[in-house]
């Protein structure tokens, strides 16, 4: 009997995983996926506390673990740097990690996206194009109804603080990890993977061209699908 636990982004909620959740039921006896305290539509981000996520997921977990022997995680960006810390505590079968934010601030962004839009403009009918601009609607439609409205200081400095205190618990081990990322990714710079890599030794790596940090909403959600399989098979 196999379990997957699904840990959403900042800001976000579990809709994150929308496109890939009839895939996974397919791979699992039962899918655990909520809202992390302070998120979701009614959710009152006072709520998002350190303490609060941490004993959150350390108690789902637990739960989870008195019905299932093999627990898989799964974690979009802060739900992956979650996964990481409880792949450090518990005992978790494999993590899946989508554009864990372990790290985050990626100072190529700005050249990322000067680029992208030449490219837009010297070929606005190729299908690769078509991504980009749909990628970059989807990023700027995120941003002003889910981010920008949620947004402060207190918020940010919770974020900034979960990512330390989870970055901090992190020792070497062997669990089976997957790490998919797009080399496009607005948050997430390249040195995240390497900063994971001293620590989850049994670590597979798939970086997606022309996918950014929104990399689950993207038309091309099915090339994250065939990573996933591909791991989860040979694993």
């Amino acid at each position: 009997m196999k379990a997957a636990l699904l840990l959403h982004g900042f800001a976000t909620n579990k809709l994150d995983f929308v496109t890939i959740l009839p895939f996974l039921k397919k791979r699992y006896d039962e899918i655990f996926l909520d809202d992390l305290p302070g998120h979701g539509d009614n959710g009152n981000l006072n709520q998002f506390t350190v303490i609060n996520v941490l004993d959150y997921v350390n108690n789902k977990f637990d739960e989870i673990k008195k019905k299932y022997d093999e627990i898989d995680v799964y974690g979009y960006s802060m739900g992956g740097v979650l996964a990481t810390y409880l792949a450090t505590k518990k005992e978790v079968n494999r993590i899946i990690l989508l554009a864990p934010a372990n790290k985050y601030i990626n100072g190529r962004v700005f050249a990322q996206k000067i680029k992208t839009e030449f490219e837009i403009m010297a070929n606005k009918n190729d299908d690769r194009t078509k991504v980009l601009k749909e990628n970059n609607k989807i990023g700027i439609d995120v941003v002003i109804k889910d981010l920008m409205p949620r947004y402060n200081v207190n918020t940010i400095s919770t974020f900034i603080s979960l990512v330390r205190v989870c970055n901090e618990v992190l020792e070497e081990n062997n669990v089976k990890t997957l790490l998919v990322r797009g080399d496009m990714d607005e948050l997430v710079p390249p040195n995240a993977s390497d900063y994971l890599k001293k620590y989850f030794k049994n670590m597979d790596e798939q970086i997606i061209p022309d996918l950014g940090h929104l990399m689950l909403k993207s038309r091309n959600y099915r090339l994250i699908i065939n990573k996933i399989k591909e791991f989860l098979d040979e694993c």
